[in-house]
């Protein structure tokens, strides 16, 4: 395993069990509603693919693409998808807690509990959108 791999597994850890047994938050004021879960569920991709695209211009062909992953150094921001990749999986872990935490206390999930999730699940869409653009756009030669 590399290191970069026990590095980041370890701040996924550190962040579910901070949002497991850290202080409760407050509620967002006002109530999040379910719409509004939606509505980041579907913003964080287009933001994503809208970033990463206006760096794909203004770097054109000196924009280097590297596939997200585990093995790699998260915070050599001349990639930034590999900081946005594990931002992703550490607000899948902190949305995981959140949703655990709120069974064991009330047993109910509220809006605001999947809000981690729907911020980690779409910008782990949008890196996914932005590999397989990637990977076509090498594949075609432009």
């Amino acid at each position: 395993m590399s290191h970069w791999k026990t590095i980041r597994l370890g701040i996924v850890g550190l962040s579910f069990v901070l949002a497991l047994f850290g202080p409760a938050t407050p509620a967002a004021a006002p109530p999040m509603t379910w719409f509004a879960v939606g509505v980041i569920f579907a913003i964080f991709p287009i933001a994503m693919l809208v970033g990463f695209g206006i760096l794909f211009i203004l770097r054109g062909p000196r924009f280097d693409w590297q596939r997200p992953s585990w093995e790699k150094n998260p915070f050599n921001f001349a990639h930034g998808e590999q900081f946005f990749h594990l931002g992703a999986f550490v607000m899948l872990s902190t949305g995981a807690a959140t949703v655990l935490r709120a069974l064991a206390t009330t047993s109910k999930i509220t809006p605001d509990t999947l809000v981690p999730i729907s911020m980690g699940a779409g910008v782990w869409i949008g890196l996914r959108i932005l590999t397989a653009a990637y990977r076509r756009q090498v594949r075609n030669g432009t």
